[in-house]
This record gives structure tokens, C-alpha cells and sequence, in this order.
């Protein structure tokens, strides 16, 4: 009994550090004509389970609440092919667009899945102070053990004086950036941190919303990846 208490323990531990907060995803659906859909089915998988939705008389759709993630959306409908849009990024108490999105009608006696990549913008036009990076490209980076310092190598205004030091930010004294970490803050970033439990990075070297409270120097918000997809992938 003890010892199946100490697994549960563990288990919602595990969930606790790697789940961010929930999101969104809104958007539209249209014909080739650029009609509005009525009634597709939009979902997608969140570590397992199925979440989805249907559009309405606007063709308009609204999945929420999401763990902040990346996730593959599918659309559905019984008139056109069916739709993925991979990569799509959810971020805690955020909403993610995805805007007129187009389908093809269905050709006679062929099934046919239409597919694109998402395009992560690296300016964020919600928090336009913000650059934005995501877990595929952390993934790609070099020098990604060491967040501090793979932050300083490819963000313009930020610094690093030594390897292991603090950030320095468009001149701000070593130390004072601040970091939120699944909305909870903190003056540091641990060098154990797993960055392969990263989903995505925000850095404000400037533009810093109101949200985020009185900082001397920069911000860096990172979320982190919801745990299922985390341990599914293999990053442990």
C-alpha cells in the first residue's frame, strides 16, 4: 500500500513540473469560394485523449482548455479532405489563431489528407516585445544544455559574461532578469533544468506587458511541454 502511494506521489509530481497551464486554439473554416463551413469536426490528441469541437454557423471553432503543447489539429468533414495542420503551439491562458483555414472538396472515390506545418511567427503580434522560440528549435541548437547561454548565442540585446553567469539584458545590471517558469517566477533558472522538457521560449528584451509586473531587466517565459507528449516523445 505504501509503496503504491509513493508511485501516485510521483506520477502526479511528474505532471505538476512538466503541465503548463490551459489554452486555446479559436479559428475558421472556409470553401475553396471562401463560404464559411458549418459543422466540420476540429480535433486534436492531448496525451492520449481525444479534444475536439464543431463548427458553427460562422464556421468558427474554439478547443479549450488545452495544456500548453504542440499538437497536430485535424479537420473533418463528410464534403471536403481532410485537413492536418501540424506544429500548431498552444501557450498557457493564450489563445492560438488559425485563421481561414481552407478546405478542398473531396475528389469522387479518393481519400485524400491535406497537410501543412503551422508557421511559428518569431514575433509574437499578441506581445510584439517578444521573441519566440520553440521546442524544435531549441532542439536543433548546439549549446542547449545550457539555457543561459543558448539564449545569450542567438537573441539579440542579450548577454552573457561568462559561461554559467546570469543574463544581461540591452544594458541592465547581471541578475536582474527576471523568468517564469509555467507562470510561477523566479530570479534563476537552474542549470539542471531539462531543456528537452522545454516547449516553448519567450524572451522581452523590451515592450514588457503590464502582466508580467515591475522588472529592472528582461523577462524570459518559458513553457513547458505537457507532460504525455513529453515522456511520449522519448525526452527523459
Amino acid at each position: 500500500m505504501k509503496k503504491t502511494i509513493s508511485i501516485l506521489f510521483l506520477f502526479l509530481a511528474s505532471q505538476l513540473l512538466f503541465a503548463g497551464g490551459g489554452g486555446s486554439i479559436k479559428g475558421n473554416l472556409i470553401d475553396p469560394d471562401g463560404r464559411s463551413i458549418i459543422g466540420a469536426t476540429v480535433f486534436l490528441y492531448e496525451g492520449g485523449t481525444l479534444r475536439g469541437t464543431a463548427s458553427d454557423i460562422d464556421g468558427k471553432f474554439n478547443i479549450k482548455p488545452i495544456t500548453a503543447g504542440t499538437y497536430d489539429v485535424f479537420v473533418t468533414s463528410v464534403e471536403f479532405d481532410t485537413l492536418k495542420i501540424s506544429g500548431v503551439r498552444v501557450i498557457s491562458d493564450r489563445i492560438t489563431m488559425l485563421r481561414n483555414q481552407k478546405l478542398q472538396l473531396k475528389t469522387v472515390g479518393i481519400i485524400d489528407i491535406v497537410e501543412y506545418v503551422w508557421p511559428i511567427p518569431l514575433i509574437d503580434m499578441d506581445e510584439p516585445g517578444a521573441i519566440v522560440y520553440d521546442a524544435e528549435t531549441i532542439e536543433d541548437l548546439p549549446g542547449r544544455n545550457d539555457i543561459n547561454g543558448m539564449i545569450a548565442d542567438i537573441t539579440p540585446g542579450v548577454y552573457q559574461k561568462e559561461k554559467g553567469d546570469p543574463l544581461q539584458m540591452r544594458g541592465s545590471r547581471t541578475g536582474a532578469s527576471t523568468y517564469f517558469i509555467d507562470g510561477v517566477k523566479s530570479s534563476e533558472i537552474s542549470s539542471s533544468f531539462p531543456s528537452s522538457a522545454i516547449g516553448t521560449i519567450r524572451v522581452f528584451t523590451g515592450g514588457i506587458p503590464a502582466m508580467y509586473g515591475d522588472v529592472v531587466g528582461g523577462i524570459v517565459v518559458i513553457e513547458t511541454k505537457s507532460f504525455m507528449s513529453w515522456y511520449k516523445k522519448g525526452d527523459r
